[in-house]
């Protein structure tokens, strides 16, 4: 009988391939960045979420650590911050999920999604709000991004606008089947 297991990380560390684990187990890595922060200044545009790059890999050898990295969410504030990248690094190929754009103080448009690279699938994160009605940050690969005065909550997301609210954290894990 085979058993789904998963590995969450919500902080930097490393993951370690599992006992049992064969040349043809197959691994999915899940890496998002962080979210942008939103802007509390005239515009009030909110931050752009984490990207996502989704991985599958084989060939992991039992015992063996892999460099984990979980991307802060950039700060809110007159000029939010941009979020952090986080990556996992196999083989030689770092994966990445990079952080979402900031809201620029007195900007009218939100925060660029973060880009992803080096995934099996690399996909973008949502760009946040333009401030105008419309504070919403930037969804990611988990959910929608905070609203108007809220904060982050699903991780990679943007902060909002107007409240200039901090942009959620990153996120890594991992699934196999054994």
């Amino acid at each position: 009988m085979h058993t789904t297991n998963n590995a969450v990380f919500t902080s930097s560390g490393t993951f370690t391939a599992p006992a049992g684990t064969l040349s043809a187990t197959v691994f999915k890595f899940v890496v998002t960045g962080g979210g942008g922060g939103g802007s509390s200044s005239a515009g009030n545009a909110a931050g752009g979420a984490g990207g996502t790059a989704i991985y599958y890999a084989s060939g992991l050898t039992a015992g063996t650590g892999y460099a984990v990295t979980v991307g802060t969410g950039g700060a809110g504030g007159a000029t939010g911050s941009n979020g952090g990248d986080s990556s996992v690094v196999i083989g030689g190929t770092t994966v990445t999920g990079h952080g979402g754009s900031g809201a620029g103080a007195g900007a009218t448009s939100g925060g660029a999604g973060g880009t992803a690279t080096n995934g099996t699938i690399n996909l973008s994160g949502g760009g946040g709000g333009s401030g105008s009605g419309v504070f919403q940050g930037g969804s990611s690969f988990w959910g929608g991004g905070a609203s108007y005065g809220n904060a982050s909550t699903c991780p990679g997301t943007g902060g909002s606008g107007n409240s200039g609210s901090n942009g959620a954290p990153g996120i890594v894990t991992v699934e196999w089947i054994l």
